[in-house]
């Protein structure tokens, strides 16, 4: 999780981004606690090095964990490390991957690894050590590039004249507009260097990834939403908010807000976007809301909050399609934490969420199909109710390594039983060291196991969760009891004195799933869990300062590939067999 930074800004030197200074420095591509840490750590060090098995594992498959550009640049890293041992090509690497699950900047990752051909010839080709090279590298360069020629908009200084989030802002409102759309931002930034196009998950893949299928995690926006404006500053004042509730009952109080009824209800409800290789294994898609399962009808409230309110319910069916969506939009949808805005209950106020509009990602449902819609200011909450229009963000509440949407996918396939996820996780804060006897792991991991993070079923930003909240439903799914018995891999060998000193570990669990009906997880399968993380406390989950924070990436880049190198490639070796590569 990204530390929050107080920003200063200048009379007139940003006028469009300061009513959304507050949202962008407290959600800024991460809902999450990794700064709590610091107070469970314990003082004993369990951690030994696990025997390297004989032969390797089957039933594979791998997360890409979420955190943005960091996620993006130590996914590469892991991967390049992978490759120079590997003959530099992906389909060495992941011969034996069966499926992929991810969020957020992990999906940018997993998209750009699957669909796009320039992207696998870079990576295949560029050296690690000039992924980040602005001359010649690759999609780390190419990012600095893009950051380098952003300046304020109408003709004002380059964005590099200011820092922390009021340089993000910048950055972002030059390529997505004063508005800033959030699906603008990542075409014409993140995926600017390799554009899909118009390409659906369902399209073309690259030829190591013909046969893998493919999950990526986002959520609905289910508790006093925004879901109908024209977006930005423009929309304060107008009094045309609209609430979509998919548990209970939309209800309005006038101008003052909606909710849902139903009791205590999360923030976020988890999507799945899926693109399954089924032609020759037969495999069945997960739900699109796995907490509803599929074969079945539910109603979504829909109301309008303004001086004369009304409810209009629709049906939905379950089995809801997404293959179709176009992937730049299921990584978008993926990656919108800043969406969270467009809830009331998270930015604190309706004129705020309706002004963040755009920061989310709208879809309709019409006719059991999810499509992505740009939002129409005026239109009808009759409308929205017949079009099924929901509002998408971010993944990282629910899964932030994408282990959930993996696990639901092999229960639905009967493939839970000896499983093997490969979870690939890189944090800022310190990681984890529960219990007594519980091994190192970074907090993304930690709360499948059952760590809560922060109190009271919420995910906050901030040090010690001080920060803003979103309400998710329960993140566990696996029983705690291998907490205490992991055995694990760390480089350096032994955790330094200094809290703030960056750290590769491996930890290897021996896991067992325990009911879970938000994501869609049943009790009693049986497998392992092969956590990898990467801790770095300088890169940040955005580049909050051109120079320092790009160098950073590549510092990290180096850290993780020379981590995994030294004592004769021993953290490699672990990684090798946990893919199954021989």
């Amino acid at each position: 999780m990204k530390k929050i930074r107080t920003v200063s800004f200048k009379k007139n030197v940003f006028p469009q981004f300061r009513n959304l200074a507050l949202l962008f420095a407290t959600l800024l591509f991460s809902i999450s606690c990794d700064e709590l840490t610091s107070d469970v750590k314990s003082k004993k060090n369990p951690e030994q090095i696990i025997e390297v098995e004989t032969s390797p594992p089957d039933n594979i498959h791998v997360a890409f964990a979420g955190g943005g550009w960091r996620a993006h640049t130590a996914h590469t890293a892991w991967t390049q490390s992978l490759l120079e041992n590997n003959g530099n090509k992906l389909e060495n690497v992941f011969q034996h991957v069966q499926s992929i699950g991810s969020n957020s900047g992990g999906s940018w990752f997993s998209t750009m690894l699957v669909y796009s051909p320039k992207f696998v010839t870079n990576i295949e080709t560029i050296p690690l050590n000039n992924w980040g090279n602005t001359m010649h590298g690759g999609w780390l360069g190419g990012q600095q590039n893009l950051f380098n020629k952003a300046s304020f908009l109408d003709f004002g200084p380059y964005c590099s004249t200011v820092s922390g989030e009021a340089y993000t802002g910048c950055v972002l409102t030059y390529y997505a507009g004063k508005h800033i759309k959030w699906e603008e931002a990542i075409k014409s930034l993140v995926f600017k260097d390799y554009p899909l196009g118009s390409l659906t998950l369902n399209g073309t893949r690259q030829k190591w990834a013909t046969d893998k299928s493919l999950l990526i995690a986002s959520t609905m926006l289910t508790n006093n939403v925004v879901l109908n404006a024209a977006g930005g500053l423009s929309g304060i004042g107008y009094n045309q908010y609209y609430q979509a509730c998919l548990h209970g009952a939309a209800s309005t109080n006038g101008k003052h807000g909606g909710s849902c009824s139903n009791g205590v209800v999360p923030d976020v409800t988890p999507v799945t976007f899926s693109s399954i290789n089924s032609p020759n294994l037969n495999l069945k898609s997960p739900p699109f809301f796995p907490e509803l399962g599929t074969g079945k009808s539910i109603s979504l409230s829909y109301s309008q909050v303004a001086d004369h309110p009304n409810t209009v319910p629709a049906t939905i069916k379950t089995d809801i399609r997404s293959d179709q969506v176009q992937v730049l939009h299921a990584a978008a949808a993926s990656s919108a934490a800043l969406g969270f805005a467009a809830s009331k209950n998270i930015s604190g106020g309706w004129d705020r969420s309706y002004a963040a509009d755009n920061l989310a990602l709208n879809f309709s449902l019409q006719n059991g199909i999810a499509q992505y819609n740009v939002a129409d200011d005026g239109t009808s909450v009759s409308n929205l109710a017949t079009t099924q229009r929901v509002s998408l963000a971010d993944g990282g509440p629910t899964d932030n390594s994408g282990v959930a949407q993996l696990m639901s996918f092999l229960q639905l396939n009967n493939k839970d039983t000896n499983f093997n996820i490969v979870a690939f996780d890189n944090v800022q804060g310190p990681p984890f060291v529960p219990g007594e006897n519980g091994a190192a792991v970074g907090s993304d991991i930690a709360s499948l196991l059952g760590m809560d993070l922060c109190l009271d079923g919420k995910f906050c930003t901030g040090f010690n969760c001080d920060g803003v909240c979103v309400g998710v439903p329960e993140l566990q799914i696996f029983e705690s009891a291998p907490i205490e018995n992991a055995l694990t891999w760390s480089y350096p060998k032994q955790p330094s004195k200094y809290k703030n000193t960056p750290r590769l570990l491996y930890t290897k669990y021996k896991v067992t799933t325990t009911a879970n009906s938000a994501l869609g997880i049943k009790a009693g399968s049986t497998g392992y869990l092969h956590a990898f993380t990467c801790y770095y406390p300088d890169a940040d989950t955005s580049p909050t300062n051109n120079k320092e924070s790009f160098e950073a990436y590549q510092e990290m880049m180096k850290f993780i590939n020379t981590g995994l190198k030294v004592n004769n490639n021993e953290g490699l070796l672990f990684l090798e067999k946990a893919l199954g590569i021989k």
